[in-house]
């Protein structure tokens, strides 16, 4: 975690996130949460849901709060071997991870935010 943020305050990157079609945000085949906190807290039947492919996977509508990050952000069940990063890997339970491929990375998406005038940035939570 020290490393990513060391990378963002030096290089104030911004990014744009795999966009989705209205067609992939269709409401019965994706679970929403509202922040990455409940994500991280799905039920027992939701993570079962996932690991059946009920659901595609989860749209992420915020990290701390609803609406916090640029835009939805979508994860999918993954077999990666990298551990979780706080963003886009996160491990809900010892048999389910969650991936999203970020084209670029936008600090924002990790709890970044400006103040009106853009600049400076600072952090909601280290």
């Amino acid at each position: 975690m020290k490393k990513l943020l060391l990378f963002i305050c030096l290089a104030y990157s911004f990014c744009v996130s795999a966009h989705l079609s209205n067609t992939e945000r269709n409401v019965n085949t994706y679970l929403h949460k509202n922040t990455m906190q409940e994500m991280r807290s799905m039920s027992d039947q939701e993570r079962a849901d996932i690991k059946n492919n009920n659901y595609k996977g989860v749209l992420l509508h915020g990290y701390y709060t609803y609406g916090d990050t640029p835009g939805v952000i979508a994860y999918y069940k993954s077999s990666t071997t990298q551990a979780d990063d706080q963003g886009s890997i996160i491990q809900i339970d010892s048999n389910l991870k969650l991936e999203h491929k970020f084209l670029i990375c936008d600090v924002a998406y990790y709890g970044l935010q400006r103040k009106q005038s853009g600049i400076p940035l600072f952090f909601q939570e280290v």
